[in-house]
């Protein structure tokens, strides 16, 4: 039988296989290109966040606000963290809250009636504040700022300057949005103290008054007009059946604080507690120290 000749067969690539490696390769190049791209990107951006930090800093035009104040002194001032209200606490014990941008009034409140106010301090971080009396007795409580949400239904005459990053007056506070929340925040005024006053540790007006507030209570250092130096732990004890917090005070008997020099009692007080407790008093006019 004779033998057939041998024919050269040719392969031929099917077309799913040429257009799948063309995809391929046309993905490969696409992500790498992305990739450099990413990479200039967050360079370009450290670039831009960093360079500032090296240039000196810029202050502007210093800018005065005209604001209402009673004929009282004013012993407390406070901004919110958005710099648009403040309030403050004045001798007579009234208590407002004002507009930075054009220094009205936007709410009042008088926690204290008709007492008068003549020492207060603040922890900073907070705004828990402590307010001596004339009296000689000390309140603690809150003053400060309220923050609730506002619906935009209810703020369609000013969503325009509100979008635009403007304050608006609304009812007794500011409206203002937040930004990257599109949520509408009302800043009010808050002032909230304790039903019942510390008892006095004198007959005599307070003159400085401070205090810390700890895991055991309050812990406050007054400084009366007649010399007398006090520290007193406010503790809480239980609640009532009304739900209100029960506390109980603790402390010895005041010290008597000897004149540091003919210019009276120190005009500024700071105080250090600890297991035997050191109170160092400072008269700014001739710097000298009294210290017990």
């Amino acid at each position: 039988m004779a033998l057939q000749p041998r024919t050269n067969r040719r392969l031929k690539t099917r077309w799913t296989v040429l257009a799948a490696e063309s995809i391929s390769r046309c993905l490969i190049s696409a992500g790498g290109l992305f990739t450099i791209v990413a990479v200039l990107t967050v360079c370009v951006f450290l670039v831009v966040t960093v360079v500032p930090l090296f240039k000196s800093a810029k202050v502007g035009p210093e800018e005065q606000t005209a604001m209402p104040l009673p004929s009282a002194p004013l012993l407390y001032f406070k901004v919110d963290e958005y710099q648009t209200t403040a309030c403050a606490l004045f001798g007579n014990g009234e208590v407002r809250l004002y507009s930075l941008d054009d220094g009205s009034v936007l709410d009042t409140a008088h926690p204290f009636e008709d007492a008068e106010v003549t020492a207060a301090s603040s922890l900073g971080r907070d705004d828990g504040v402590a307010v001596g009396f004339a009296d000689g007795s000390v309140r603690i409580g809150k003053l400060g700022f309220s923050s609730t949400f506002v619906r935009e239904e209810d703020l369609k005459d000013s969503l325009a300057d509100l979008k635009s990053g403007k304050a608006v007056k609304f009812q007794k506070g500011l409206v203002m949005l937040v930004p990257d929340k599109d949520l509408y925040r009302l800043a009010g005024l808050q002032a909230e103290f304790d039903g019942d006053p510390i008892p006095a540790v004198a007959d005599s007006p307070v003159k400085h008054v401070d205090y810390v507030s700890g895991p055991a209570g309050a812990v406050f250092c007054t400084l009366t007009k007649d010399g007398n130096l006090s520290v007193k732990l406010r503790k809480f004890v239980k609640k009532n059946a009304l739900d209100e917090d029960i506390y109980k005070i603790l402390g010895g008997k005041p010290l008597k604080l000897r004149e540091c020099d003919s210019k009276g009692l120190p005009s500024y007080m700071t105080w250090k507690l600890s297991r035997r407790s050191t109170s160092w008093m400072i008269h700014k006019p001739s710097s000298r120290h009294c210290s017990s």
